[in-house]
């Protein structure tokens, strides 16, 4: 097995792939890729199937020592990346050597990057998913130190693909359907989730992003019992602050879920960060 070695873990940098299927019942999160869109397209670049691990890169890069030849591919937001120091000028396919320096910069436009490997990164399943559940199994995210593995190939796959495969959405419209409990709320309520500038907020994570501003008018007293929620799901607080569940997200929750982020919502979100501006429709 070759690997390549975590010199610098960047901000946040996980092993993830499409999620899971299974073990909400006992409260494990699906998890998977926050933008499972970019996820599959650095996949199918190098005709991995496309629910294979890959590495996912939020804000600021890793920096990896390779210990052995390989090839990567990237998709998602795009990512400054130095090779022995050197700047590549099309950094969408890379091949790299046993001793090459690769150095992930910060990422401008969008928010994570997401990066593939022939046949995949290797690493132990958890309820039939690589990604990281909090308290059980490997750590959330890489350290210094750690080491990732993967299979060699040989010969290396193709050098000259040109495909679009960053699509960071510029519009912050986030596309949503009516949540089962949107229907208690009232008409002014209803209207003003539709017609309010929200701005993630800056402890925005895997699991959540909450919104600001609270409002006064959507305040409530709802009691309700503890129910099912799935990514996506948009809940409203007694004091008037929505969060937006994200990958990470718990399986139960007691808030109303006023609004549900569609699939490709979801995806858009994941590539925007605390202090952004977004609007529900």
């Amino acid at each position: 097995m070759h690997k390549l070695e975590f010199i610098q873990p960047g901000l946040f940098t996980s092993l993830q792939d499409q999620g899971r299927i299974i073990g909400r019942n006992w409260g494990i999160p699906e998890g998977g890729a926050m933008d499972r869109l970019s996820a599959r397209r650095a996949n199918l670049i190098l005709n991995n199937p496309p629910d294979l691990p890959v590495l996912e890169i939020t804000g600021i890069g890793p920096t990896l020592f390779c210990h052995a030849e390989g090839q990567l591919a990237l998709a998602g937001a795009p990512i400054p990346i130095f090779k022995n120091k050197k700047k590549l000028a099309e950094p969408r396919l890379i091949n790299f050597q046993a001793g090459d320096l690769l150095k992930f910069g910060s990422i401008k436009d969008g928010f994570r990057t997401y990066i593939s490997i022939k046949n995949g990164f290797q690493n132990k399943t958890l309820f039939g998913s690589v990604s990281p559940v909090a308290g059980l199994g490997p750590a959330m995210r890489f350290e210094k130190g750690d080491l990732l593995f993967f299979e060699p190939t040989a010969p290396l796959p193709v050098t000259n693909a040109r495909l679009k495969t960053s699509l960071i959405l510029r519009d912050n419209t986030i596309k949503t359907i009516p949540g089962p409990e949107f229907d208690l709320l009232s008409p002014e309520q209803q209207t003003i989730l539709k017609n309010t500038n929200f701005i993630i907020s800056s402890i925005a994570t895997r699991m959540a992003y909450p919104l600001l501003p609270k409002i006064e008018i959507l305040k409530h007293s709802l009691s309700l019992l503890t129910s099912p929620v799935v990514p996506g799901v948009v809940q409203l607080t007694p004091a008037g602050q929505l969060i937006v569940l994200m990958r990470d997200a718990q399986t139960t929750g007691g808030y109303p879920r006023v609004l549900v982020v569609t699939e490709a919502g979801i995806n858009q979100l994941a590539q925007m960060r605390g202090g952004q501006e977004i609007i529900f429709t």
